[in-house]
């Protein structure tokens, strides 16, 4: 994806991120990010996380179509691209809580490039939620020296961090990028750093309704990533989330599916306030099931997630546990695919990007 490849710079390795900080939980919590609370009068509840809802773009209709002038750069200005993403609240203080932020799904979420004409000039990016809540409208991003973030400040003191990538993550890759899709991370921290909203994502140039195939099956090899939070007595504990996936589609019937059979956990112990994660050994986490359709006649697809194993170590889900998937085709002829997934079992909750090229 050649228009957004120029932010390059600033993509992020997203292997040791959480939902309690989607920029790094150690340079957020050493930049004094997190605060505590004075503490109750009496035992606090115990910490919660709340089960998953359906994913997508919600009613955001800002898209980039794959066109030739994209790929040969030609295009300049502003170009808008919707977000699919199953953003999430955390909030820290007596008990920590996770739920889910159902009205930025709903509404979407984008991030606009605009492409100056002068190849020297300095790229603009700007961030908007669409929920109108969140008053964030074409906020303008800026780098961090030596960080890999884009941050801004509110007026309000709410800090908004935003990460990309573009890295081919498959063991099996050759070139170790993607074209036409991007993923990352977003983050708004609340001005007294007590709760957060945030999500993965996966954007990029939507292949033209009318290019995609409409016979035979192509088969993805790929990647998800992501995080895992469950409840530990009055916090939420954290692991990051990695391995390879595979996904079939068949144009003529519409059917998508897939798995990612082998991921690896990589524990981030506790997520507490003022405190960087204690990173642990990796260790063996839940398959994944992928089982979906396509949009009948436009693109894009969607269906559940599920468990194929659960190892039962301190940081996997259930067998029982379940949850959604949703994303789009980029490129040309739906050369990549991309996609956020999600997955609970009622005690603890996943989430993380699905990302795969033909």
């Amino acid at each position: 994806m050649k228009t957004l490849a120029i932010l390059r710079g600033t993509a992020l390795l997203l292997a040791c991120t959480s939902l309690a900080g989607c920029g790094g939980l150690k340079s957020w919590a050493e930049d004094g990010i997190f605060t505590s609370p004075p503490p109750p009068p009496s035992p606090p509840p115990n910490a919660s996380v709340a089960d998953v809802v359906p994913a997508g773009p919600g009613s955001n209709t800002d898209r980039v179509l794959w066109s030739q002038e994209l790929d040969d750069e030609e295009l300049t200005g502003d170009l808008s691209f919707r977000l699919v993403q199953a953003p999430r609240n955390t909030q820290f203080g007596a008990s920590e809580t996770v739920v889910n932020a159902t009205s930025i799904t709903d509404a979407g979420t984008t991030l606009t490039i605009d492409v100056p004409e002068d190849p020297d000039a300095e790229v603009e990016v700007r961030f908007t939620v669409k929920d109108p809540a969140y008053e964030i409208e074409d906020l303008v991003l800026e780098e961090i020296e030596g960080s890999p973030d884009m941050v801004a400040t509110l007026p309000d003191g709410r800090l908004v961090r935003v990460a990309l990538d573009m890295t081919d993550r498959n063991s099996g890759s050759v070139d170790g990028e993607l074209e036409w899709t991007a993923y990352g991370a977003w983050s708004i921290v609340s001005s007294d750093r007590n709760s957060q909203t945030n999500s993965y994502y996966v954007t990029g140039n939507e292949t033209p309704d009318g290019n995609l195939p409409t016979s035979g099956t192509a088969e993805f090899d790929g990647f998800v990533m992501g995080n895992v939070v469950l409840p530990e007595g009055r916090d939420i504990k954290a692991a990051a989330l990695q391995g390879d996936a595979s996904m079939t589609v068949d144009f003529g019937s519409g059917e998508i599916t897939g798995a990612a059979p082998n991921i690896t956990a990589t524990p981030l112990g506790t997520v507490t306030p003022g405190s960087p994660p204690t990173i642990g050994p990796a260790q063996a986490w839940n398959g994944l099931t992928f089982e979906g359709t396509m949009t009948s006649g436009i693109n894009g697809f969607s269906g559940t997630t599920g468990v194929s194993s659960a190892p039962g170590n301190s940081y996997s889900l259930s067998s029982g546990a379940d949850g959604y998937f949703s994303g789009f085709f980029y490129g040309p002829n739906a050369n990549e695919l991309g996609a956020v997934w999600n997955i609970a079992d009622g005690v603890g909750a996943a989430s993380g990007v699905l990302v795969g090229k033909q």
